[in-house]
């Protein structure tokens, strides 16, 4: 958190001095990060909405549903026992939003962090009786933090316990490196099938909530998802600021 700190501090002493352009709206904005406020509150009470009405909502993925039916296209035709209960995805990654995500993953502007972290806290606090299920994040592949300096979930799950009071377990380790987004479908679940473990022996929650910040394809929080399960949690749901 002390060098979340640092960094923070050092993006709003330069928006101080140098006032940049909201990702969104283009207005100019000083923030310890570049979005307005109007933005800010408009993605807000959409998560607060999505929170308090899940009811059309597929019931494994959790994306919005157009039909009577309870599940998606897409896992309608899924074989096979899922190690996850349901997704939680808060946002479409649609081309009005990617900026956020890249400008914060990427980019490495760290002050979204807060952001992000107070979109999780409205969902989890106006939805569905989650807040009290303790956080897991997905771990960074190997050689991402010597890389890039930082892991935006770790980041994320980081703020969220020490400044929101969730509880987090960093209990998972991956041992892939190849990165998910340049992988399709069929490859991503291939490349991280028993390449997301638990570490070492301790007593896990029965319930727990795996936290990233995309979800396209699912393989990932199924990977974690079936770590936990094999070391002892007994209902795994996943959590994501975005879904593709």
């Amino acid at each position: 958190m002390r060098d979340f700190c640092i960094a923070t501090a050092r993006e709003l002493a330069t928006l101080l001095l140098s006032p940049v352009d909201c990702v969104l709206c283009g207005k100019i904005v000083q923030n310890s990060y570049p979005l307005c406020p109007e933005c800010a509150e408009k993605l807000l009470s959409a998560v607060r909405a999505r929170a308090r009405d899940l009811s059309q909502s597929c019931d494994v993925c959790g994306v919005p549903l157009i039909s009577t039916h309870t599940l998606c296209m897409k896992c309608r035709t899924l074989n096979g026992e899922r190690a996850l209960k349901k997704i939680f995805p808060l946002l479409p990654y649609s081309a009005s939003v990617q900026d956020l995500l890249v400008t914060w993953k990427i980019g490495g502007i760290r002050g979204f962090t807060r952001f992000f972290a107070d979109l999780l806290d409205a969902f989890l606090r106006n939805g569905p009786d989650l807040e009290r299920i303790p956080l897991v994040p997905v771990p960074p592949r190997p050689g991402k933090i010597a890389e890039r300096g930082w892991d935006q979930i770790q980041d994320l799950s980081r703020y969220l316990s020490r400044e929101r009071g969730y509880a987090v377990y960093d209990c998972l380790q991956r041992t892939a490196s190849v990165e998910q987004k340049k992988l399709g479908r069929a490859d991503r679940f291939a490349n991280i099938s028993g390449a997301i473990v638990a570490k070492g022996d301790r007593a896990y929650p029965r319930e727990v909530i795996v936290l990233d910040d995309l979800v396209t394809t699912g393989a990932t929080l199924e990977a974690c998802a079936r770590a936990l399960k094999a070391a002892g949690c007994e209902t795994v749901y996943g959590l994501t600021l975005f879904f593709d």
